[in-house]
């Protein structure tokens, strides 16, 4: 189940037309943050918590195909105006991206409950198209 606070997945003017579908492209920091998340859950919680959060995080991601404006922007890079990142709660996960065009770029997938302003800004410096998989 998706979970958002006010605001954080709403529709806005700039949204594009309905029926518009993105293509959802993992970079390699993505997918090393998931098995680093699974392999913790899977060592503390036992395979069933591992496979219940991947599930769940597949179908956030998934949803993205789908009107991703509806996310907020990141609030710790808004300092940063040239970069527009945005993000999608889950459960306790920050799932990060970028829109380009007609794809969405998954950037990270991070704990919430970590203080991430300072790894986000370095991370937001070192995104980048050579990163997809």
């Amino acid at each position: 189940m998706l979970t958002s606070a006010s605001g954080r997945c709403s529709k806005t003017l700039a949204d594009p037309p309905v029926g518009a579908t993105y293509r959802v492209v993992w970079t390699l920091s993505a997918v090393v943050d998931l098995e680093e998340i699974l392999s913790y859950l899977a060592a503390e919680g036992g395979t069933d918590a591992a496979r219940t959060t991947y599930e769940g995080i597949r179908a956030a991601i998934g949803s993205l195909t789908a009107l991703p404006h509806r996310c907020r922007r990141i609030p710790e890079l808004r300092q940063i105006p040239s970069l527009e990142y945005r993000e999608l709660i889950f459960r306790n996960y920050r799932l990060m991206f970028r829109i380009d065009q007609e794809k969405v770029v998954l950037l990270g997938v991070l704990d919430a409950r970590r203080d991430l302003e300072e790894m986000l800004i370095r991370r937001a410096t070192l995104w980048n198209d050579k990163d997809e998989r």
